[in-house]
């Protein structure tokens, strides 16, 4: 249609879609309404339809105001909600509970998980549950921590600490090398005895690593170095792992 024909349309044409647009109801659906009205007023009140410039929905709305306002006050009413809001909270805190077994945990890695943004706490945890294949022993060669501003949060060696300490508490040990604090000096990319992190390994065990941070800090990112002594060693990375800063979550998966 042309710009120009918009000019010649008849104005009761206009006046029709104004009133069309000011009340979309259908003349039968203000019918139904107005016979709902009718049997509720016969048992409260008479009910005016006479005047037509009232909308019959606000009349029906207007009758059933009085019974929601004695909803609010009923002591059942309230009773009700209090038992939905108990039931709600009893399902919050079955949610947050933590695993108890080791299948538990294992069960929360098939699950989804949302990673937090910018978490921000002073206590750090990691828990390895499983490795890439080794029964007896489990390691990393670094982490490192990035607080808001991308910037290397810096740890001192007794800031950090591992339950199981590493492998001098087994059996003809006593001056290994491979201690936690190796996890924080700085030699990353490397494959080197004197910087890097072993532990034993006990299937279906904890395995953690706690990093106290002394202030509340911002984590932007955490980068973790698996054990890569060599091909054959690597076996002796870690795998699955969870991460809680203050005892939440903020990362759940495999390395």
């Amino acid at each position: 249609m042309s710009p120009g024909a918009n000019r010649n349309v008849d104005s009761s044409k206009q006046k029709m879609a104004h009133v069309l647009v000011k009340n979309p109801f259908p003349e039968q659906i203000i019918q139904q309404a107005k016979s709902s009205i009718s049997s509720i007023a016969s048992q409260k009140k008479q009910i005016n339809f006479e005047n037509d410039d009232i909308d019959a929905i606000d009349k029906f709305l207007s009758q059933a105001m009085p019974v929601a306002e004695a909803k609010k006050t009923d002591p059942i009413a309230k009773q009700e909600k209090v038992a939905v809001a108990d039931q709600r909270q009893v399902t919050f805190s079955k949610i947050e509970e933590k695993p108890s077994t080791f299948e538990d945990k294992l069960q929360l890695f098939s699950k989804d998980f949302l990673i937090p943004t910018l978490p921000k706490g002073t206590k750090l945890e990691f828990n390895i549950l499983t490795t890439w294949g080794d029964v007896n022993y489990v390691g990393l060669t670094g982490i490192e921590i990035f607080d808001a501003s991308g910037k290397p949060v810096k740890i001192e060696d007794s800031q950090i600490s591992a339950c199981p300490p590493d492998i001098n508490i087994l059996p003809g040990y006593g001056g290994d090398p491979r201690t936690i604090e190796k996890l924080i000096d700085g030699h990353y990319l490397t494959n080197d005895d004197m910087h890097v992190w072993l532990t034993p390994f006990t299937a279906g065990e904890d395995h953690t690593i706690t990093i106290d941070l002394k202030q509340s800090t911002t984590i932007a990112m955490i980068r973790i170095w698996n054990y890569n002594k060599s091909r054959i060693h690597s076996y002796r990375g870690a795998r699955l792992i969870n991460c809680e800063l203050d005892g939440k979550a903020i990362f759940r998966g495999e390395i």
